[in-house]
């Protein structure tokens, strides 16, 4: 439903053009064909096609829940939008600054919310500070860490 009544909304403009990559093992490319028939969306629909060729050929990326695309995003500095429309931990991804990421908590404000991801202006320390606090310190000693880690809790 939720995917459906966001497309439809993004439909209501024709500057949009709306695509939907859907995971490429755990979705069923059939259901998502039929939903798009079904309810007669203008949208196409990736599956098995890479998310880092298909970003370059977006503006916006729009996303919901907890998932490695929204990291991706962040490291490639592209503008995304994260549907938090329902309370609930799936949807609340609290890790990300909304100096970086537009937060969608209505999609009747889903236009506004996309026009505010494309103009944050990300400089770089702001995205190293987001990159740290999702992956951690990359400064050549991530291997050291996690063994310190292990041994702490196996001794």
């Amino acid at each position: 439903e939720l995917i459906k009544n966001t497309i439809n909304k993004l439909n209501e403009y024709q500057d949009f053009q709306v695509s939907l990559k859907i995971h490429p093992v755990t979705s069923s490319i059939n259901e998502y064909k039929q939903l798009i028939k079904e309810n007669k969306l203008d949208v196409k629909l990736y599956q098995k096609e890479s998310f880092q060729e298909l970003i370059k050929e977006y503006d916006v990326i729009i996303t919901y829940g907890a998932s490695s695309i929204v990291h991706e995003c962040v490291v490639l500095g592209k503008p995304m939008v994260l549907l938090q429309l329902i309370k609930d931990q799936l949807t609340e991804v609290s890790t990300y600054d909304e100096n970086i990421i537009s937060i969608c908590k209505n999609l009747d404000n889903i236009f506004s919310d996309i026009n505010n991801a494309q103009n944050k202006k990300i400089n770089q320390k702001l995205k190293d500070q987001q990159i740290e606090i999702v992956i951690g310190k990359v400064d050549g000693k991530c291997s050291e860490r996690a063994a310190n880690e292990i041994l702490a809790i196996i001794k």
